[in-house]
């Protein structure tokens, strides 16, 4: 835009500019651009200065909340952009993001992974490396029982699916048809081993497969709720001379027996050898692999009581949560190495760590779920 004045025939030029830059005008009168003031250079390094000043806080305050974060942690950023006035300052709302960092055990990919079931049936497969948690599977005749891990993936046992198998923890499992107790592989059905035994009722279920002794052999029920073990004739020979409830895991189980006065005990038989406990007929179990660490879940009228035991030392480890779903179905889950035990305790997922007896809690974004089902 040009101004002549009469006494002066030179004349005067003025250059339009926007608010919010120091750029030209979208309007334009046919004239160059002219060159731009030291004013104006001394306020574009001042806003330049103060973007770069406020990026660099921010990279640098999210890469150290980032490395001390804690399992399940909250990191919060802002961003901050500065007017043109150097005096004025506008602070944008922040953006919360949640970091999972996996405990420092559990750094590099163990090969097996976490198996979360709640109320509703549903499992959800969780890496405790990642802290991926994988779409709900849904039960098709009435809910998943155990789970199968094998090359190609994992196998999900459901309970309405031919008869219940008694997994080995080898791809196997033991399971009745008819009168014949049949070994598979639960992966492509293929027969290991068919055994001729009569079914007999009595007991809770009858006759049923409650678990195998150390060398993989099945064990039953009978109507007289004691244990036996059956050999390849179908012969059957007492496993135990208590009442054996919980189940048996490849040899590991907990006995009751009582006296004639009535007096009663519980005692663990593991691969590290015996230790009575406290607790009764209602106790529900859990052995290492290795038959270090049994266990217990013990179920009172509103809350439950869990304990872990060391079978060479004794108690290592309680913790008493409210029951919220009622019963579980599941004491928790044992890692394949007998090193870790995967529990649930409210509604977080929490790791005890058998080498130093401590536990760590992994997050608490589940939800509603129930129990852990499954570690392979």
């Amino acid at each position: 835009m040009r101004f002549r004045h009469d006494d002066d025939p030179a004349p005067l030029e003025i250059e339009l500019v926007t608010d919010d830059g120091f750029g030209e005008s979208d309007v334009s009168f046919g004239q160059p651009r002219r060159p731009w003031s030291p004013r104006r250079k001394a306020l574009l390094g001042v806003g330049t200065a103060a973007v770069l000043l406020g990026g660099t806080f921010l990279l640098s305050r999210s890469g150290d909340t980032t490395d001390e974060a804690a399992p399940d942690t909250t990191v919060e950023s802002s961003t901050t952009t500065t007017d043109s006035s150097p005096t004025t300052t506008r602070v944008r709302p922040s953006t919360t993001t949640t970091v999972y960092t996996p405990p420092a055990q559990l750094t590099a990919d163990p090969g097996w992974r976490v198996y979360l079931t709640s109320a509703e049936g549903n499992v959800r497969e969780f890496d405790p490396v990642t802290g991926l948690l994988g779409d709900p599977i849904s039960s098709t005749y009435g809910g998943i029982y155990a789970v199968a891990r094998g090359p190609e993936g994992p196998t999900f046992l459901d309970y309405g699916t031919n008869d219940m198998y008694t997994l080995v923890g080898d791809g196997t499992g033991w399971k009745w048809v008819d009168d014949q107790l049949v070994h598979e592989n639960v992966f492509d059905g293929t027969v290991l081993e068919s055994i001729s035994v009569a079914a007999q009722p009595g007991g809770y279920y009858g006759t049923y497969v409650m678990g195998t002794t150390s060398e993989g052999r099945p064990i039953i029920m009978l109507g007289d709720v004691r244990a036996y073990e059956v050999a390849p004739d179908g012969s059957l020979r007492r496993f135990s001379d208590g009442a054996v409830l919980g189940g048996v895991s490849s040899g590991h189980y907990l006995e009751h027996t009582c006296d004639d006065a009535g007096s009663c005990r519980s005692t663990v038989h593991a691969a590290a050898g015996t230790l009575e406990i406290d607790g009764g007929a209602n106790l529900q179990v859990g052995f290492s692999s290795n038959g270090t660490h049994v266990v217990t879940l013990d179920y009172g009228a509103s809350s439950q009581a869990l304990t872990m035991y060391d079978v060479r030392t004794g108690p290592v480890f309680t913790e008493e949560f409210v029951q919220i779903n009622g019963y579980s179905g599941s004491v928790g889950g044992w890692s394949p190495d007998g090193r870790f035990f995967f529990f649930v305790s409210g509604s977080s997922l929490e790791l005890f760590d058998s080498t130093d007896n401590s536990v760590v809690e992994l997050t608490g974004r589940f939800g509603n779920v129930q129990s852990v089902l499954a570690v392979v």
